[in-house]
Parts: structure tokens; C-alpha cells; sequence
């Protein structure tokens, strides 16, 4: 929501909901895009895309409703009132109440000529951050590789200046790249002034300057007649479908920030209590489920009855019907989408992945502590069956290998299922 704080000089506060997708991914149409791999793990990938539609949709929709409320302008502060729960750090991400483009700067980058600069196009386009460009188009028999870096200061820290660099194949498909920003806040309340611009709304205040929200009013101060404009948030079912589409861990480390507020609590750490709640409920051994973040990092795991019990159990639940749905489907969409095409179990299994893998720097050699899939699959007669499927410690020669070892467990769940 958007309201005009009636403090002298009045000022513009964004309060934010945790809307994970805020306006963007073309939230309204009923159904949330995504893009393989998420854009928050796209760094350099071969194929990976920016997410879909517009991420400052949301914004301009509150700006123009701004403008359509009589604002012609503001003369003291915007502010973001991101107090909705404290910033969470988990795993090297910032989880904040606000979100814009899951908090991320992205640049596509695209060759030109061999020795010359490449191309690059910076999503959202904004004054928050100046991008220089530093990779070369490179003959089309060299590889590709491009990073984005801050520049640091003087005591180490990172400035609003980012350099994207390295070599990009002649004839190669563009390559994306991703920047966490540091400071969610003060990057949503840049693109909102920007937002405002643009549909006639001028400000005073500084569209660079760090969000300072140390004087806003309580949270539960705010008055009706104070709004001037609102969005909608998008119903969880489109938001968890996202997540689980494509293990998009910034939504669900945010939902367990969002548990902790339904428990009344701001401390994202309490968001951990009812889920283990229903673990219990469920009968489930407490030490064979082990949560250390939303998103399932690096320790987190289950057993394969502990995971087939809790999926038995969405499954039962009153929108349990939907749930094959918005799983990845075997070599239909998300996460399985490249996996098992050609097989007679298309369709038929409706899983979760899990992946779980680091690269020696030294070899370029994969190590894949696990390879997972839990979900669903059909018989012939219509019948479903909830299954866990885990594949443990494998090594292979490069990262591309991901694919193929994701595609050979998919194929066991296949055999699994062709077998019913």
C-alpha cells in the first residue's frame, strides 16, 4: 500500500507487504512467469533468461494511481516502511519485506564483433545503479564468461557502481547476469521516485539517498483516509506455484519470514515454529527433517518417508487437488521441463526438485551431495502415489553435467512409474 503520512511536510510511504513478485512477473494474468533457471541463480548459465514481464509494473500502477489521486507533487521524503518483519540474512541474501525484481540488478549481456565491446541491457533500467561495461566480444571459437562486481570503496564496502566484465563468444546467445542488491529498501525507493516521474509526479527529495524510515509514525498508526493508492498481491497459490515450479529459494525463505508475521512475530526465525508444529502432527521422527532456511541450503534434509508423509498430507488437504498442478511436471514445464521428454511418463509424475551442488575451482569438477525429487506420480488407472526419490554424493566431470544427472533421476522416477 501507498499512504500520505500526515506529518508536516507531508511525505509519500510505501509500506511494503512481502509481495514477492510485486506487479511484476505479470502478476494479474492469472498465472505468475517464470524463467529455468530462476533469475536469482542465472549468474552466467547457459540459456537463463530475465524474469518475464515488467518488474516495475507494480510500481508504475501505484504511481499512476498516485497521480490519479490529485499528488502533483512532493515536497518532503518517500519512504519505504519495510518494518513488516526485520531483514532476514540467510545463505548471503538479504530476505526483505519489499521486493523488486527478486532484489536484483540484471544485465543482458550481447556479443557484437570479434575485439569489439559487447552489448548490454540493464533490467530495470534506473539512476540506483551506474554499470559500466567491460566485456569484449571475443572470436566465435572462445568461451564465454562474464561477471557483474560492485566497486569497493576506500573501508572495503560496496558503491552503487558495478562493473560487468570478461569475454563473450562471438555468435554465442546473450548471457545474463544478476547483482543481489545491498540495500532493498533504498533500491525500492529509488525505482518508486523514478516511478513517480514518470507518470507526472515530481519530488524534492533526493531519488538516490538511503531510505530512512527511523521517522515514520507506528505501524499501527496509519489512517484509512490516508491511502492513495494500493495493489493486490497475487493469491498464494500462483506465489507457491512459482516457488515450486522453479525452486525459486528467495520466495520460499520469504514465506517462512511471512509465517513468523501470521505468528505475530518480526523475527523470521519464528517462522520456523509451525511448520515444526505440523511435523509433529504428522508423526514425523523431529530428527529426520532438518530446516535451516526456507530454501532448503546446504544441510537441510529430509528423509524419503519423512518428505512422502508431508506430501501425502498436502495432498489430502481441501486444495490437495491442485497440487499436481503447480509441481514441476515431467517433461512438461519448470524444473522438469527438459527432463524425461521423450518418455511414456511425460505428464504422469508431478515433483519437486532438489539440488544440491558445488564446483572445484581447481578442476571445474561437479560434486553433487544430492540430486532429489519428491512429488507425485499417476498409474494407469488414475491411481496417485506420493514418492521421495533421492540420489546421494555423485562427482562428474562439469557443471553442465547438472542436467543430465537431474534427467537420470527423473528417468528412475519414470521407471517407477511406468511400473505401477
Amino acid at each position: 500500500h501507498v499512504v500520505e503520512s500526515r506529518r508536516q511536510p507531508p511525505n509519500l510511504v510505501l509500506r511494503a507487504s512481502g509481495d514477492l513478485v510485486m506487479g511484476g512477473r505479470d502478476a494479474g494474468s492469472g498465472e505468475l512467469g517464470y524463467s529455468i533457471p530462476p533469475q536469482p541463480d542465472a549468474n552466467g548459465l547457459p540459456g537463463a533468461k530475465p524474469a518475464p514481464g515488467d518488474p516495475l509494473a507494480g510500481l508504475n500502477d501505484l504511481a499512476e494511481q498516485v497521480a490519479a489521486s490529485g499528488i502533483a507533487s512532493i515536497d518532503g521524503n518517500v519512504v519505504v516502511d519495510d518494518r513488516l518483519f526485520e531483514t532476514w540474512d540467510t545463505y548471503g541474501v538479504e530476505i526483505s519485506p519489499i521486493v523488486i525484481n527478486d532484489n536484483l540488478v540484471a544485465v543482458v549481456t550481447t556479443p557484437t564483433s570479434d575485439g569489439e565491446p559487447a552489448e548490454l541491457r540493464v533490467i530495470p533500467e534506473t539512476e540506483a545503479f551506474t554499470v559500466e561495461n567491460e566485456v569484449t566480444t571475443a572470436a566465435a571459437d572462445d568461451d564465454s564468461a562474464v561477471s557483474i562486481d560492485p566497486v569497493l570503496d576506500d573501508e572495503g564496502q560496496p558503491t552503487d557502481t558495478l562493473v560487468v566484465s570478461g569475454t563473450i563468444a562471438a555468435g554465442d546467445d546473450p548471457l545474463l547476469n544478476v547483482y543481489d542488491v545491498p540495500d532493498p529498501a533504498s533500491y525500492a525507493r529509488t525505482l518508486f521516485i523514478e516511478a513517480l516521474g514518470r507518470a507526472g509526479v515530481s519530488t524534492t527529495a533526493d531519488p538516490t539517498a538511503e531510505n530512512d524510515s527511523t521517522g515514520l509514525p507506528d505501524a499501527d498508526t496509519y489512517a484509512d483516509d490516508g491511502e492513495v493508492a494500493s495493489i493486490d498481491s497475487p493469491p498464494l497459490s500462483e506465489i507457491a506455484t512459482l516457488i515450486w515450479k522453479i525452486s525459486h529459494n528467495y520466495g520460499a525463505n520469504l514465506s517462512v519470514c511471512l509465517l513468523a508475521v501470521d505468528q505475530g512475530s518480526a523475527d523470521c526465525g519464528d517462522g520456523f515454529a509451525p511448520i515444526r508444529d505440523r511435523i509433529d502432527d504428522l508423526g514425523i521422527t523431529p530428527g529426520d527433517v532438518w530446516i535451516l532456511n526456507g530454501g532448503g541450503a546446504d544441510f537441510s534434509s529430509t528423509t524419503p518417508d519423512a518428505i512422502v508423509t508431508w506430501v501425502t498430507w498436502l495432498h489430502g488437504l481441501e486444495w490437495g487437488d491442485q497440487l499436481p498442478t503447480m509441481l514441476p511436471i515431467l517433461g512438461t514445464d519448470g524444473s522438469l521441463s527438459l527432463a524425461q521428454t521423450d518418455s511414456p511418463a511425460k505428464g504422469l509424475v508431478q515433483a519437486k526438485t532438489g539440488t544440491w551442488a558445488g564446483v572445484d575451482p581447481g578442476t571445474g569438477r561437479l560434486l553433487m551431495p544430492a540430486q532429489t525429487l519428491a512429488g507425485l506420480m499417476e498409474d494407469g488407472d488414475g491411481e496417485t502415489y506420493a514418492f521421495g526419490l533421492y540420489m546421494n554424493g555423485g562427482s562428474f566431470d562439469s557443471v553442465g553435467d547438472i542436467i543430465q544427472v537431474l534427467d537420470d533421476v527423473a528417468g528412475v522416477a519414470a521407471a517407477i512409474q511406468q511400473s505401477l
